[in-house]
């Protein structure tokens, strides 16, 4: 055995200043108990590394070990070339050229056994993996040529050296495998997942039983397991990249949730390998990295990345402050369109961000968001304690009430570093946030309801709208309007909801919803849908337009053109706004000082403007933003235009938000979920009520019916 001491090309880079820590033992099959945080430079040469005990086995061209105390030394074990390594307390398994070779800690080759991986130098091979169960010595490899063609598992009984084809036929049987565990006496296999109904970025999870030789499909994830390693207590672990916030998360799955436990920048890490490695660009650019294979030692992850030669040694270890974040994540519809939450790419962003800022530690925990609200109500309901944050997604409107009843929030408003931030939002959005006197946490989006006039209002003669006005005011307006309206013009489209919304907020606060206002209420549509004052379809020639305050992506046409706008009808002198998005602190937090910290981050001029020009349309002094990030539309586009050209950004129509700040104004929280599948039920009974199909008494009665079921027991 030949050592080489290799001072000059193990170079070591600390991420942390003062950063010594040693790794323990997560268990019998592998350690890293000598490493410290840091980026190691192996050699460019060698195809695959594997972590175990107090070694780094390393094959290529050569079989060797990297141990890293006393500054670095690599070993050579044998020359003899590999294209992957396993390694436990049985010994070294490499998968080689014509051979499978079993090899002993000091490179003694223990047992070698003849195999078709590389065979015929005709065909194409790739994906070359290698492990061991309890019995069975186990490699796979992909293979394009000959009859051999395609995904190819194989087992040798150690006992007998006899080898046996793997029969992988089952429910979408894989293609290849990103990587192959051993599982007691079987295999686990993650591989891509071709589903019809859901293309895009699919892994399944498969086991094969060499007793059985049968393979059978377990489970599949939206998450990329691409880059993952499993435990010998079954916890699958993996490196999740995030593309939209240039960041990799490194964590695991626990109860279909991601459980993240660092998260990495990706120019930060390139930086770091470009430092190892000595890569320097005309350009400044970093070295492109990618990574082949991660480890996971219960302390540490280790990404390795062979294009640069480089291993990089994360900590993941809970010492310090650690912050834990509750948050939806994207996800694949079953008609295979991606799915997402507000959050999804922003509340990424705010955890690396955080995380570098304040030095410390924030884990996520996060569900799919078509799943989010349920395993939240769970999580909140149960009283959990392991978290310190929740992104409330518009989604989880039914459970609001609960949230706000049981007092599951921080209240903010003894706080003064985080309530300072809310003097940057337009009039009434403080209030709005407000319930039971409490700031409850950090707005992105609130929805109020309000109308747009027309000129073609004031045309009519019809009575001055005022922000102060009245549903009995809107029902003399539309008396006014019988017989002065064209055919194919009505005074309102829909306005049912838009009425009955206070109705339910108030009643449902109170624990009585009134039947007259709600009977009184349908009795009115239906007499002035008779009359042609209102309609369900005339949408373009409304003289008066619904439209949302402040405006957003979905109403920014309903908005473009200019008119007055003043706040929908009062019920008993109030309104209410929906809090779609926003984001609390969890009253049951362990750190409540580093959770109000993330929320005083979250409100920060530069964190707006440097992340968030989603939350922009909440601000007061918006022109004076969208001036500085988009100082050319103010020359090329109507200012009321500027956001027809980036409409996924909710900040549209600058000019509707300063014209409709007093809409705004003076609005309660709505705690009740009346926007959701409430809003939808009642919208089909007054549509029933309308066409004649049931009465006005009806359609009250069931509408209460509903509500009372919904929000009151």
């Amino acid at each position: 055995m030949r050592i080489t001491t290799r001072i000059g090309s193990c170079i070591l880079i600390l991420l942390l200043a003062g950063c010594g820590k040693e790794s323990a033992v997560l268990n019998n099959r592998r350690s890293d108990s000598a490493i410290t945080e840091g980026h190691y430079f192996i050699n460019q040469s060698i195809e695959e590394v594997y972590p175990f005990d107090d070694r780094i086995y390393c094959v290529g061209d050569e079989v060797g070990y990297y141990t890293f105390d006393g500054g670095g030394l690599y070993h050579t074990l044998a020359d003899h070339a590999a294209d992957s390594v396993y390694a436990d307390d049985t010994g070294i398994y490499l998968l080689c050229p014509s051979e499978a070779v079993v090899m002993a800690p000091d490179g003694t080759v223990l047992q070698s056994c003849p195999v078709d991986y590389r065979k015929n130098e005709e065909y194409r091979y790739g994906d070359p993996q290698i492990c061991v169960t309890e019995e069975k010595i186990v490699y796979a490899y992909s293979v394009t040529g000959g009859d051999t063609d395609g995904f190819c598992l194989y087992t040798i009984d150690q006992a007998t050296g006899e080898v046996s084809k793997a029969d992988l036929t089952c429910e979408n049987p894989p293609s290849f495998a990103h990587n192959i565990y051993p599982s007691g006496k079987d295999v686990l296999l993650v591989c891509p997942y071709e589903d019809p109904l859901r293309p895009a970025g699919r892994i399944g999870v498969y086991r094969y039983s060499p007793d059985d030789n049968c393979t059978e499909f377990l489970y599949t994830t939206d998450y990329d397991l691409s880059m993952s390693d499993l435990t010998d207590d079954g916890t699958l672990y993996i490196c999740q990249e995030n593309i939209n916030t240039a960041s990799r998360t490194l964590g695991y799955l626990e109860d279909g949730s991601l459980r993240s436990q660092r998260m990495i920048g990706l120019e930060e890490h390139a930086e770091a390998v470009g430092t190892v490695i000595g890569y320097t660009a005309e350009d400044g650019s970093n070295p492109d990295c990618r990574i082949d294979r991660i480890f996971y030692t219960g302390t540490d992850c280790l990404l390795w990345d062979s294009g640069n030669g480089v291993l990089s040694v994360y900590d993941i270890r809970s010492g310090g402050e650690t912050l834990t974040v509750i948050r939806p994540a994207s996800y694949i519809g079953k008609d295979g369109v991606t799915g997402a939450s507000f959050f999804s790419g922003y509340s990424e962003e705010d955890m690396v961000n955080f995380s570098m800022e304040y030095d410390c530690r924030v884990e996520s925990v996060s569900y799919p968001a078509d799943e989010y609200e349920n395993r939240l109500r769970m999580k909140l309901l149960a009283g959990d304690k392991d978290f310190d944050i929740v992104y409330f997604d518009e989604s989880c409107g039914a459970i609001l009430p609960a949230i706000l009843n049981y007092g599951l929030y921080l209240p903010l408003e003894g706080y003064e570093s985080v309530t300072a931030g809310f003097d940057r939002y337009m009039d009434g959005v403080r209030e709005i946030m407000t319930c039971n006197g409490h700031l409850i946490g950090v707005p992105f989006t609130v929805r109020s309801r309000g109308i747009r006039i027309t000129e073609r209002y004031a045309e009519l003669g019809l009575p001055e709208l005022r922000n102060d006005w009245t549903q009995e005011d809107f029902w003399k307006i539309c008396e006014a309007a019988v017989g002065k309206l064209n055919c194919d013009e009505s005074l309102i489209l829909s306005p049912g909801p838009m009425l009955l919304e206070p109705i339910i907020q108030q009643g449902a606060s109170e624990g009585q919803i009134s039947r007259s206002d709600v009977l009184t209420l349908m009795e009115n549509l239906k007499k002035y849908y008779d009359a042609g004052v209102l309609s369900l379809s005339r949408r373009n020639t409304a003289v008066c337009c619904e439209v949302t305050v402040p405006a957003q992506s979905e109403s920014w046409i309903a908005v473009q053109e200019e008119g007055r706008i003043v706040s929908v009808p009062l019920y008993k002198g109030k309104k209410y706004a929906a809090v779609q998005n926003f984001v609390f602190a969890a009253s049951s937090s362990q750190n409540p000082d580093l959770a109000l910290k993330y929320l005083e981050m979250l409100l920060s001029p530069e964190h707006i403007a440097e992340y968030r020009p989603g939350i922009s349309y909440l601000l007061d002094d918006m022109t004076g933003y969208f001036e500085k990030i988009w100082p050319h539309r103010t020359s090329e586009y109507p200012k009321n235009q500027w956001a027809v050209v980036d409409c996924e950004i909710p900040a549209v129509a600058v000019w509707t938000n300063q014209n409709g700040r007093d809409a705004l104004v003076g609005a309660e929280i709505a705690v009740y979920d009346s926007d959701g599948n409430f809003a939808q039920m009642t919208k089909e009974i007054i549509n029933r009520m309308l066409s004649g199909e049931i009465t006005p008494e009806t359609a009250a009665d069931e509408i209460i019916r509903e509500a009372r079921y919904r929000f009151m027991e």
